[in-house]
C-alpha cells in the first residue's frame, strides 16, 4: 500500500543522505505496488523505488517460517536485521456494543451523517475506525466541517426522530492519491492523470511544515 511504499522509500533515501549502505526489501502480494493506483503509476513508483535502491519482490508475502523470514511461494530466505510489517488496516473496534453497528471486517458502519448504525443517531463515528469514506486525509480533512456541524446540531436538539433534514451528509472527493518516494519525488494520480512532478514534493514539503509547527519550531 501506499504507506509502505512510502516508509521503503524514505528508508532508503534518508540512508543514503546519512551516508549508510541500508539494503531495503519491498515484498508486496499483488502484481504492482499501491493498489490505490492504476498500473501506470504503479510501474512509475515501482521505478523511483529501485533508483534508491529498493529491492521491490512482487506477488510474494513474506512469512516466518523456523525463526526466519522468507518468501511464501519460492521459499527463498530473506536476510533482515528489521522486519517492518505495513500490512493495512486492522479494525480495532471490540468496544462497541451497539447491535448492527459493526461490518464483518470490525469496521464501524455509519449512515450518510456518521451517526453508526443501531445508535438512534447518538454516537457519531469518523476516520479510519469506520467504513464510511475512503482511508485518505483529503477526504477526512474535507468532511470534518460536517461531522462537527451534525454533533452540535443534535447536541442543541435540532434533530427530530426520522428528520435529518438539519444534518449535512458527507462528500466524497476526489479519488486522487500520492506516494511519496523519498524527500524529493513520488507519483501523483487523479481520476485523469498521473505526474511524477511537483505534487509529491509539495506533500512533502508541506507536511515538514506542519511537524515544524507541531515541535513548536514554526
Amino acid at each position: 500500500g501506499l504507506i509502505g511504499t512510502e516508509l521503503a522509500g524514505d528508508i532508503a533515501a534518508y540512508s543514503k543522505k546519512a551516508g549508510k549502505e541500508t539494503e531495503v526489501t519491498l515484498v508486496h502480494a499483488h502484481n504492482h505496488l499501491c493498489p490505490e493506483f492504476r498500473e501506470g503509476a504503479a510501474r512509475m513508483v515501482e521505478s523511483k523505488l529501485e533508483k534508491l535502491g529498493v529491492k521491490v519482490v512482487l506477488n510474494e508475502k513474506a512469512i516466518e517460517k523456523d525463526g526466519k523470514m522468507v518468501l511464501q511461494t519460492a521459499g527463498k530466505e530473506l536476510e533482515a536485521d528489521e522486519v517492518i510489517k505495513v500490512i493495512g488496516l486492522t479494525a480495532k473496534n471490540e468496544f462497541i456494543k451497539i447491535a448492527g453497528a459493526l461490518n464483518e471486517k470490525g469496521f464501524i458502519e455509519t449512515d450518510k451523517y456518521f451517526r453508526v448504525n443501531g445508535s438512534k443517531g447518538n454516537v457519531f463515528a469518523f476516520g479510519d475506525c469506520c467504513a464510511t469514506l475512503p482511508n485518505s486525509g483529503a477526504q477526512i480533512n474535507g468532511n470534518a466541517g460536517y461531522i462537527a456541524h451534525n454533533i452540535k446540531t443534535v447536541l442543541e436538539g435540532k434533530v427530530k426522530e426520522n428528520d435529518t433534514s438539519a444534518l449535512k451528509a458527507f462528500q466524497e472527493g476526489m479519488a486522487a492519491a500520492i506516494a511519496t518516494t523519498g524527500p524529493d519525488g513520488g507519483v501523483f494520480q487523479s481520476p485523469w492523470f498521473y505526474t511524477q512532478y511537483f505534487l509529491p514534493w509539495f506533500k512533502n514539503y508541506t507536511m515538514t511544515l506542519m511537524v515544524a509547527k507541531m515541535a513548536g519550531f514554526g
